[in-house]
């Protein structure tokens, strides 16, 4: 069912940056940053992978008008008792009010170490949440 919706909105913006093509104009379709309230509305849970590098979980996007492709992921751990904060950029697709699994190759810590994690940035496009609504009302 989520990739029902996940298609359905991206066939939505499809439509949306073909449209004025069909009219004789140049389709444009852009990214802008999300205010910290709708950063806020991405949760997720994430861990290290047992014997590998790599971070990662699952991500819900919260918020019912935006569409997320990308997000700046600060995470912090400790190697041979020095701190290592690192920023990493995540491009992705995550439809409104959906969840999808992420990971992300980070520096290891030591054996047991705690890893810590946030967003610190993220960016997407608005989409019509009437349109997400009935295409959830539809499943």
């Amino acid at each position: 069912m989520r990739s029902k919706l996940f298609f359905a909105i991206f066939f939505a913006i499809v439509l949306l940056i073909t449209a004025p093509t069909l009219a004789g104009e140049t389709p444009v379709l852009k990214t802008k940053a999300l205010t910290s309230a709708q950063i806020m509305r991405i949760t997720g849970e994430a861990a290290l992978n047992v014997g590998c590098h790599l971070y990662g979980g699952d991500l819900y996007n919260g918020n019912r008008d935006v569409f997320i492709t990308e997000l700046s992921i600060y995470v912090k751990t400790v190697k041979n008792g020095e701190v290592f904060p690192q920023i990493y950029l995540c491009k992705l697709d995550i439809a409104p009010l959906s969840k999808v699994p992420f990971g992300i190759n980070i520096v290891s810590g030591d054996e047991n170490a705690d890893y810590s994690w946030g967003i610190i940035k993220a960016a997407g496009y608005n989409v019509d949440p009437r349109l997400i609504t009935s295409l959830q009302s539809n499943r």
